[in-house]
């Protein structure tokens, strides 16, 4: 039997905040990636040989290995930016697959959803919110 449309609801709201978060991640790659104390551990994970897990972040290993092996290969700094930008929604957007496909648990995918919005307030919607007011 197939799921009930609520739960289906579920996943769908869910791949769709995961897919605006990417949209976000790359329109903004540039200054989330040079703002803050995001520069400091980007400019880390370029600059040195070994792994860096700064403020007890381990699920950053993720886009640091991403960011280490595009360095590897010779990408500009640019790319960079954006792969480390893109690779922290990913983390996300693998655990809410993890949860709504593997374990077959829709409303803890739909949480990991609303997890990732709650957590990524000030890398998006202050960015887009800063963007607007300069705009007017």
């Amino acid at each position: 039997m197939g799921e009930r449309p609520h739960r289906q609801a579920l996943l769908l709201l869910g791949h769709g905040v995961f897919l605006a978060l990417v949209g976000l991640a790359w329109k903004y790659a540039l200054i989330r990636s040079t703002f803050g104390d995001t520069a400091y551990q980007l400019f880390q994970w370029i600059s040195q040989p070994g792994w860096d897990i700064e403020a007890h972040r381990y699920t950053a290993i993720v886009p640091q290995a991403c960011v280490k092996l595009f360095a590897l290969i010779g990408v500009e700094l640019r790319t960079l930016l954006l792969v480390s930008s893109l690779a922290h929604v990913l983390v996300g957007y693998g655990i809410y697959l993890l949860c709504a496909h593997v374990w077959k648990s829709p409303v803890a995918a739909f949480g990991c959803a609303v997890a990732a919005v709650l957590c990524s307030r000030l890398a998006f919607y202050f960015l887009g919110f800063v963007s607007l007011v300069q705009i007017v």
